[in-house]
């Protein structure tokens, strides 16, 4: 279920990246073009307006392609992927985050690096979307076989079932810790949010 689904990941990232962004592209074409036949100021600034929104909308298509897609076929890319998305997140100005990246990613398997990616991009957009945090760190540690992925927040914590989505991503995460025979700790309250993840190296 998780290659069927990182399979369609794949395949729609494929068709934001080379089919809509493509046809935005050629329409920011011709914006330009009637932007240098146009002298009436009321339609310069419309045209500005639609032009500024379509930028948005590229670059928004961007970061979501990668985020499906994230390039993770060599060792070095984990952490890069990681601050790149957290990157975005600290572009929005809402929240700030940290990632503290003390693992040699050579002993982390290609599969479970994945796994990894998923899981704390879901932490975060969960923290991003629903915690009304201003501080959130994720921490990951290798030590004796064990890869500990912790991820905390200032929010105001959550109890489980309270939020749709929220409760969705966290079956998500559940099912590949459960995949990687990893455990799961959560301790929230209204003072923020702690999440400990265990998985074994060698599993």
């Amino acid at each position: 279920m998780q290659e069927g689904e990182e399979k369609e990941r794949n395949r729609i990232a494929e068709e934001l990246h080379d089919g809509v962004s493509a046809k935005l592209a050629g329409l920011n074409m011709n914006l330009d073009y009637l932007r240098s036949k146009i002298n009436n100021k009321e339609s310069e600034s419309i045209i500005e307006k639609t032009f500024s929104g379509i930028g948005e909308i590229i670059n928004e298509l961007r970061d979501i392609s990668h985020n499906l897609q994230p390039i993770l076929m060599d060792e070095k890319n984990l952490q890069s992927s990681l601050t790149n998305y957290i990157d975005q997140l600290n572009s929005k100005n809402e929240c700030h985050y940290d990632l503290y990246f003390e693992v040699l990613v050579e002993e982390i398997r290609k599969p479970l690096k994945l796994h990894c990616y998923r899981i704390i991009t879901e932490l975060l957009y969960n923290i991003h979307k629903h915690a009304k945090a201003t501080n959130a760190s994720v921490q990951m540690v290798a030590e004796n076989n064990t890869l500990e992925l912790i991820v905390e927040d200032n929010g105001m914590g959550f109890t489980r079932g309270n939020n749709d989505s929220q409760g969705i991503g966290l079956m998500n995460i559940q099912n590949r810790v459960g995949i990687n025979k990893g455990s799961m700790n959560i301790d929230s309250s209204a003072a923020g949010t702690t999440i400990i993840i265990e998985l074994p190296l060698n599993n």
